[in-house]
């Protein structure tokens, strides 16, 4: 006679029970090993996009490519200050469709102000554009009072007022005063930030990030996508990671949006004085 031999209802608890232990211990390492992973490709691709600012106007007697996405069909425009009109190439250009005219209902759409902006023919590769924890694409826009088209965020880069002739014309935070649009405005362009991550909610990053610099408050928040921190391309085209201890900022970013509420900095943090610095490419007129 053949014994037959079979788990107790004990025994099978117990594996069980041991399988659920195993698993709580490495999906939080996983979930670590994942976000340090999308941390390095986002690195990565502000360290191209950086570089690509550079050449650019390496290549372009020191111009620099247009902190404002371009709501033409070519990428190019104008802006007039104090009598003075600026011709302007924009790193990107708005979401367009197949005719040129704005259109944000797609991911192809947003591709297309891509391959209108200044810095496409250094890339040509619209992934360096996306972080991969920037998910807004795969849903509608957030800020639905601001909404512009019907797909959220896929561009996670923008560039701020103080890099784009339209930055002339912020005075109410004081970015006209150190407005620069040829690359030999930068002091130390080494310690000068040309990227940083954003999460507009209104259906792409639209216009520029911005921040008070005649009084410590934030006016735009950064996205904070890499377990508290976030990343930023220089001017010289290197690009680093940058940890927030600023209450303020942490409570203002978001994974997908932003309220359109300015915070003031915290006191006890020298966050802002530090961003500040990095976000200035020179000194007040």
């Amino acid at each position: 006679m053949r014994k037959q031999t079979a788990f107790t209802l004990i025994e099978l608890l117990v594996v069980i029970a041991i399988i659920a232990l195993l698993l709580s211990i490495v999906m939080p390492a996983l979930t670590k090993a994942k976000q340090i992973a999308a941390a390095a490709v986002c690195l990565s691709n502000e360290n191209q996009l950086g570089k690509a600012y550079y050449i650019y106007a390496d290549e372009n007697s020191g111009k620099l490519a247009d902190g404002v996405p371009a709501n033409t069909s070519d990428g190019w425009e104008t802006a007039t200050y104090d009598g003075i009109t600026y011709d302007m190439h924009g790193f990107v250009a708005e979401p367009m469709d197949e005719n040129g005219n704005f259109r944000n209902d797609s991911v192809e759409d947003k591709i297309r102000g891509f391959e209108k902006g200044a810095l496409w023919t250094y890339l040509e590769a619209h992934k360096v554009y996306n972080c991969p924890v920037d998910k807004r694409y795969r849903k509608p826009p957030t800020d639905t009072a601001n909404a512009r088209g019907t797909v959220g965020g896929y561009r996670s880069y923008s560039i701020g007022a103080v890099l784009s002739a339209h930055g002339f014309g912020q005075t109410g935070t004081a970015e006209n005063n150190v407005t620069i649009i040829k690359y030999s405005g930068f002091s130390n362009p080494s310690s000068k930030i040309v990227f940083l991550e954003e999460a507009d909610g209104s259906g792409f990053n639209h216009f520029t990030w911005n921040l008070y610099l005649n009084q410590q408050k934030y006016w735009d928040p950064v996205a904070i996508w890499h377990n508290g921190s976030s990343t930023f391309a220089y001017a010289d085209g290197h690009a680093e990671r940058f940890r927030w201890t600023d209450k303020a900022m942490i409570d203002m970013a978001s994974p997908d949006t932003k309220d359109n509420k300015d915070r003031d900095a915290d006191t006890n943090s020298d966050d802002y004085e530090m961003i500040k610095r990095m976000y200035m490419p020179r000194r007040f007129n």
